[in-house]
């Protein structure tokens, strides 16, 4: 099986300066790792400039009235929003690092564990202000496309739609990553990446939230999704939720024991004991 390549949200794992504020401000106990997500979640606003670009050229997940035209048709007003929310986040920041600085001197117990809190404290407040910094020009460039996005990118996807159909949930690009990665795992080390697996129960759900259709029974997958909120049960259970939405062709040869249970299993009727 070819290596699959995974590009994942870039702020997966990030904290926002509201979240922070809103979560009992929950400290990290190891900065380095946490770094990384903050750093690159930071950048996400400028990820999703690009990815305005690309979405003009696919079909609404959700017809032509549904969330993403909706989503589309309001673009001034989440442009304004983006605005205002990079002005907040780099006016706000510097006042709960100050903050934060005074409860740990404060409050912890040695210069050891200052040290380690100011270190996630300059990483927080470092990744804010560059989160505050990157919604500005996100926020300007949705008001300053909005005629474009009105008289061409609406009526080009809303034509696209009509020629190639609504994508199903399950035909969505993001879910079809997961699932190969899922797969992919699988067949490596028969194994199962249970954050994967949750992602795309995550995504699912978002998805038929929002009105996008899918041929996947929405009862068997309920079903199938409470059993991957354990990791302690069979694997089996992760990899039938897996086959439901899978489309790819594995010769025989390439599936492990575990894989190949898996179609037996999708085929019979749960055992609820398991």
């Amino acid at each position: 099986m070819p290596e699959v390549n995974i590009m994942p949200k870039t702020n997966k794992g990030y904290q926002s300066l509201f979240q922070y504020m809103s979560d009992n401000r929950q400290n990290n106990a190891d900065p380095k790792p946490y770094f990384s997500q903050q750093l690159l979640g930071a950048l996400q606003p400028i990820v999703d400039i690009d990815k305005d670009f690309v979405d003009t050229f696919k079909p609404y997940k959700t017809g032509y009235f549904g969330y993403h035209a909706v989503r589309d048709f309001l673009q001034p007003l989440r442009g304004i929003g983006n605005t205002l929310k990079g002005v907040a986040t780099i006016l706000i920041t510097p006042l709960v690092f100050l903050y934060d600085t005074i409860e740990y001197a404060f409050t912890s117990k040695s210069f050891s564990d200052f040290a380690n809190n100011m270190n996630s404290n300059f990483c927080r407040s470092a990744s804010w202000m560059l989160e505050g910094v990157s919604n500005l020009p996100r926020g300007v460039t949705q008001i300053i496309a909005t005629p474009l996005t009105w008289f061409i990118k609406i009526p080009l996807r809303a034509l696209i739609t009509g020629i190639v159909g609504t994508p199903k949930i399950e035909e969505n690009q993001g879910i079809q990553d997961l699932v190969k990665k899922c797969e992919y795992d699988i067949l490596k080390s028969n194994n199962v990446d249970w954050s994967c697996v949750r992602e795309l129960h995550r995504k699912f759900k978002k998805s038929h939230r929002r009105g996008q259709k899918t041929n996947i029974p929405i009862i068997k997958e309920s079903r199938l999704a409470k059993r991957i909120s354990r990791e302690d049960i069979a694997q089996v259970r992760a990899i039938q939720y897996v086959g439901l939405f899978s489309f790819s062709e594995i010769t025989d040869a390439e599936k492990p024991p575990l894989f190949k249970h898996r179609q037996r299993s999708n085929s019979a009727p749960i055992n609820p004991s398991l």
